[in-house]
């Protein structure tokens, strides 16, 4: 590929194009601000080339057309090599960025998402950060490091907040949080000075599960207590998922598979906190363990999908039920009465009782529960 050093003219009107502002850096200062890694020689140059057009290239006007007339192709290594030397100059690296995805050559990496989301990150662009996260995802280039990077540059702009609820939203894009991202984001809070933040956010998290879990993962009892101590020190009463992890752990170093009660348990406790996809892999884990589900189990499925308010795939469960021949049973009708009865929607309550009495389910055979 080459590029010529030139002068390009500036293209104010008439164009709708990404627009950059090289945020106060001198030419001088920009270029020298671009030499961080040693790289192959001709992407080096190549990089530098495109730099120093960047440069030049007079604030708030387009570069797109001023590039195109000079590259002739974009490698995966020339587009890494710039955004890292790009990396003071956020929105300057996302426009050389989509104008780099149109040319010939060039492939989507997570190495080059990193690149701009950190460039992005000094000049907290946090909302087309998380463009580029959703970017990311549609191209299977989701890393825990993408999340991790983001806390820091959260950390790093004082937004706390913020930097705690990246951590909730990995399970949103297919990463269930680990101890050692709990981790990352203590230490990234530390580093940044925000430790008293970073000892209040166990509260925020539900973070003592998470760590109890990871010791557990690791076959270490003794974090596991010591942690569920420093809950119980905290005023925090451990719930059916906590005691489960430990069940889970135990079994596990024993060599003892969980029973069915125990997933049943599991999933009842954590579809009444309306912690659904985790109930749902628990009923997963169950059925990879050779259980074949039953009556209970089932029920408790649709007690999770009821407690978050996904009625039709509760009705879905029953029909799944009726297909397996395992229920349903009065008791998955009065699971499902109770939570259309809890939000007001007596008509189709009346609907499924209706159902009921014309199906194989005596309404006589229900008894008042205490819910």
């Amino acid at each position: 590929m080459e590029f010529l050093d030139v002068n390009c003219p500036s293209i104010l009107n008439g164009i709708t194009a990404t627009r950059f502002r090289t945020h106060g850096l001198g030419s001088s200062e920009f270029l020298r601000s671009t030499h961080n890694l040693v790289v192959d020689d001709g992407v080096s140059g190549d990089a530098e080339t495109i730099c120093r057009i960047l440069s030049k290239h007079p604030p708030n006007s387009n570069i797109e057309e001023c590039l195109a007339k000079h590259a002739r192709e974009v490698s995966p290594e020339l587009v890494n090599e710039v955004l890292r030397r790009l990396t003071n100059a956020g929105t300057l690296a996302l426009s050389f960025f989509n104008w780099a995805e149109s040319q010939n050559g060039f492939r989507y990496s997570t190495e080059s998402f990193h690149s701009l989301i950190e460039a992005l990150g000094k000049i907290k662009q946090f909302k087309l950060i998380w463009e580029l996260v959703e970017k990311m995802k549609s191209h299977h280039l989701l890393t825990r490091e993408t999340f991790g990077l983001i806390m820091r540059r959260y950390a790093r702009a004082r937004k706390i907040k913020e930097a705690v609820l990246t951590l909730e939203k990995m399970e949103n894009f297919g990463l269930k949080p680990e101890l050692s991202d709990f981790n990352r984001l203590l230490d990234t809070l530390g580093k940044a000075k925000n430790i008293m933040q970073a000892q209040e956010i166990l509260a925020d998290l539900k973070s003592y599960s998470i760590l109890i879990e990871g010791w557990g993962n690791e076959g270490n009892f003794g974090g596991m207590k010591k942690v569920f101590n420093e809950m119980t020190d905290e005023g925090f009463r451990p719930d059916v998922v906590t005691y489960g992890i430990f069940i889970t752990a135990y079994c596990k170093s024993s060599g003892c598979k969980p029973s069915p009660h125990m997933y049943c348990v599991l999933i009842n406790g954590l579809g009444s906190e309306k912690r659904l996809d985790e109930a749902l892999e628990y009923f997963e884990q169950s059925k990879a363990q050779g259980f074949v589900p039953d009556i209970p189990t089932l029920n408790a499925i649709v007690g999770s999908y009821c407690w978050s308010s996904r009625f039709v795939d509760a009705y879905k469960m029953v029909e799944e039920m009726k297909r397996l021949k395992v229920g349903p049973n009065a008791r998955t009708y009065e699971i499902i009465l109770h939570h259309l009865i809890r939000e007001n929607q007596t008509e189709e309550a009346y609907r499924v009782f209706q159902g009921m009495c014309g199906g194989d389910v005596e309404p006589e055979s229900m008894r008042t529960r205490r819910w």
